[in-house]
């Protein structure tokens, strides 16, 4: 019996297709998930209304939910991550009180951090067009401080930012090793943002939880105590996820309210090499790089539009 609620006749027959297509690979599970509707909330009332007539003005006429809850517990000084599907507007669940607040009190600083330099550079750009005619934003000189930054900008970033996006590495060699260059930053910090938090994960996720909370003992020796902002692909429990890297609760949430069509999920496990032997004669995968690159290939020359995600750049 069919379920058109349910069904979604492109994800079957690119699975057919790709089972075919690689037939020494198994297909070890698959399910459609069901549509979903749009679940919209109101503006805050704490908006730059200059901000909020710039976003409607781009299309953003209304909020999601998610993000309209994020926007509110992060303004209200509450620690929040979020954990919902790619393309679901995590961003301007942060974007839109960290820009309110610094046009509202003008010495106060926020602070991103990404795993990514190319994540890092996209969340720059879009803040530097939502601040772009924006005359309560024009002090808030997003900028970039990481490995790339020039040395000759580096004293300006330092002393003119209020909204810097760095990483990790950065604010553990440059930051927490030279604090007291940093003092207006760290003592006017009201927000900072951790994006991909997942990805720190096992001994780099330790290390980052380490730098992490000593710049929270800094900030608190400096007079300052900011609200942080997590932001992470959908994992099992993100809230604990995120006391563990800066020891402090936070408020999770994670019921995606953004439209969604019907989505085939599945679970495929690469072939064995023919030929190829591991340790004590057992048999080899193919590499799920080199799987992933086939199935990428293959969907391409189907006429799917596809999107791989990998660990790597060179991947």
């Amino acid at each position: 019996m069919s379920h058109p609620e349910t069904d979604n006749p492109l994800g079957t027959e690119l699975l057919e297709f790709i089972q075919r297509r690689l037939d020494e690979s198994t297909l070890t599970f698959h399910t459609t998930l069901p549509p979903q509707r749009t679940q919209y909330a109101q503006w805050p009332e704490w908006v730059l209304p200059q901000l909020r007539e710039k976003l409607v003005e781009g299309g953003v006429g209304k909020l999601y939910r998610h993000q309209a809850e994020l926007a509110q517990a992060a303004w209200e000084g509450e620690d929040a991550v979020i954990a919902t599907g790619t393309s679901s507007g995590k961003s301007l669940g942060y974007q839109l009180p960290i820009l309110s607040r610094l046009a509202q009190e003008p010495t106060a600083c926020a602070l991103y951090l990404t795993p990514t330099k190319a994540l890092g550079s996209d969340q720059l750009q879009a803040v530097l067009e939502l601040c772009r005619g924006i005359p309560a934003l024009k002090g808030v000189v997003p900028a970039p401080y990481d490995g790339n930054t020039p040395q000759e900008s580096r004293a300006g970033v330092r002393d003119h930012s209020r909204f810097i996006f760095s990483n990790p590495d950065m604010v553990h060699m440059s930051l927490l090793a030279a604090h007291a260059r940093w003092a207006r930053l760290l003592r006017h910090l009201e927000f900072i943002v951790i994006d991909e938090c997942h990805s720190y994960r096992g001994v780099f996720g330790a290390n980052v939880a380490l730098v992490l909370r000593r710049l929270l003992r800094l900030c608190a020796h400096y007079g300052s105590r900011p609200t942080v902002i997590y932001a992470s692909a959908t994992m099992k429990d993100p809230g604990r996820h995120a006391q563990r890297l800066t020891g402090r609760p936070a408020r999770a949430i994670t019921e995606d309210t953004a439209p969604t069509g019907a989505r085939t999920v599945a679970l495929w496990e690469p072939g064995f090499i023919e030929g190829a032997e591991g340790e004590h004669g057992a048999p080899v995968r193919r590499a799920a790089t080199t799987e992933a690159a086939e199935m990428m290939a293959s969907f391409i020359a189907e006429g799917a539009r596809t999107m791989t995600f990998v660990r790597s750049r060179r991947s």
